[in-house]
């Protein structure tokens, strides 16, 4: 069903497994649920189609919710609407990553102040 977002590999995370798209993590299986990468521009359709986020227990009462949603089981009966969502997915981690570039960026240019201002682009 991933196979139209790109070349996708698997390792154990968390007790279930991460899904990478392309060295991008973008799906979380865990609890026997399926878990898509989201971000502030992707979440309002997964809001919209009634998802809720991947969350667990870390006290008694006490949750952390990642920034991961559930997919339906309906979702997960059809490729069409499987791309759809892995490609919402795909989009948002690739948008971490540049987040994550800039940063790193940033941190090595105050540290090392005679490096170029300029952020790789990825």
């Amino acid at each position: 069903m991933f196979s139209a977002v790109g070349r996708v590999s698997a390792r154990r995370i968390f007790g279930g497994h991460g899904l990478k798209c392309e060295g991008l993590g973008i799906r979380l299986i865990a609890f026997d649920t399926l878990d898509l990468k989201v971000d502030a521009p992707t979440v309002a359709a997964f809001e919209k189609a009634g998802e809720v986020p991947f969350r667990y227990e870390t006290a008694p009462g006490k949750f952390n919710e990642m920034s991961y949603w559930m997919v339906s089981p309906d979702a997960m009966e059809s490729a069409a609407e499987m791309t759809h969502w892995a490609r919402l997915a795909r989009a948002a981690s690739l948008r971490a990553a540049q987040k994550a570039v800039r940063a790193t960026a940033k941190v090595s240019r105050q540290k090392h102040p005679k490096l170029p201002q300029s952020a790789p682009q990825v």
